[in-house]
């Protein structure tokens, strides 16, 4: 700032001893001399675009940053050397071969996200911190660092990794590129800061997708016979489930027949035996044991077309006094 002090300075004796030649009367000299000096004045000035920072080197050493805005350096003293954007860069790095842990070969195609820091420090760190000898201009050197230095990484993470891991965990990958690139001894030393790597594909050998993609088909029919069996043992079970229940309902509505059944007889053999100690009982009884030993034996008759039948059959008054015989006993009991 100094030294624009002093540039002004003497640009404003020039103009004073210029104003002097005009009242000497040399009017040629003095507007020749103002002349130059408004060149000069307009040569310096400089425009530097929002998000931008330009590297003012004097006598070809570093003097000092330009900040965005109307600017001014010394004509034919200062040059602008490097041009400097601090927006966020995107490079498509290119399509790299690498080798796994297992020694397989893969394809990778990453995309790197960085940007210069705040700070002149930093401004002067991108500019003078790497240059690349394979030609191409000044500003392009940290594109080109960068690049590289990505490649680099990306190869080192990688071989560190299985081909398994490597293409399940890819957000692993760009994770440890991106830290191992950043710090005071990656793109930190170069004023920059990587905030993103992304890999966009990562392409295994013909053989191994081959072997991929059979392992997958198997996977996939594994996994349908499995569940295909579930399926089959939850409908067995499901069936077993209802013939068990049916079963055991069954039983009970058996069980609930047969108490309604012994229930009903007891029921009748009490209503018997309190008609029989009633007048009349006895031939009342004997009438419906008679009724009831027809009917039997005509069911029987029905049912086979063998019957044995008792000798006393054809005398069926025989049979039931010799049933009602029982019944003074019970009565008696």
């Amino acid at each position: 700032m100094r030294s624009e002090i002093a540039w002004a300075l003497g640009v404003g004796v020039v103009a004073f001893l210029a104003t002097a030649l005009v009242v000497a009367g040399s009017f040629p000299l003095a507007i020749g001399i103002g002349l130059v000096v408004l060149v000069l004045l307009i040569a310096g000035i400089r425009f530097v675009p929002e998000a931008e920072r330009h590297v003012v080197e004097r006598f070809h050493k570093y003097h000092r940053v330009l900040h965005p805005g109307v600017c001014w350096i010394i004509p034919l003293v200062d040059i602008i050397r490097h041009e400097i954007s601090i927006r966020e860069r995107v490079i498509n790095v290119p399509r790299q071969k690498t080798l796994t842990k297992d020694d397989i070969q893969v394809e990778v195609d990453p995309t790197l996200f960085f940007k210069v820091l705040e700070g002149d420090e930093n401004v002067r760190k991108a500019a003078y911190g790497v240059e690349i000898r394979e030609g191409g201009q000044p500003s392009t050197n940290l594109d080109a660092a960068m690049t590289e230095f990505a490649i680099a990484s990306l190869r080192s993470v990688i071989g560190t990794m299985t081909l398994d891991d490597a293409t399940d965990h890819q957000e692993k990958i760009n994770q440890e590129v991106v830290k191992l690139m950043n710090g005071d001894k990656g793109a930190g030393a170069w004023g920059s800061d990587v905030t993103r790597h992304v890999v966009k594909e990562l392409i295994p050998p013909p053989e191994i997708m081959d072997a991929l993609r059979k392992q997958v088909t198997a996977e996939k029919e594994k996994k349908a016979a499995i569940t295909t069996s579930e399926a089959q043992r939850d409908a067995a079970i499901n069936v077993a489930d209802g013939q068990k229940q049916a079963t055991i309902k069954a039983a009970e509505a058996e069980r609930e027949a047969q108490i309604k059944r012994a229930e009903g007889e007891a029921k009748a053999l009490e209503l018997i035996a309190n008609a029989i100690g009633k007048p009349n009982g006895d031939q009342a009884v004997s009438l419906r044991i008679a009724q009831e030993t027809v009917t039997q034996f005509g069911q029987l008759a029905k049912a086979s077309t063998n019957t044995v039948v008792p000798m006393a059959i054809g005398d069926i008054g025989c049979m039931v006094k010799a049933l009602l015989g029982i019944l003074p006993a019970k009565k008696g009991s």
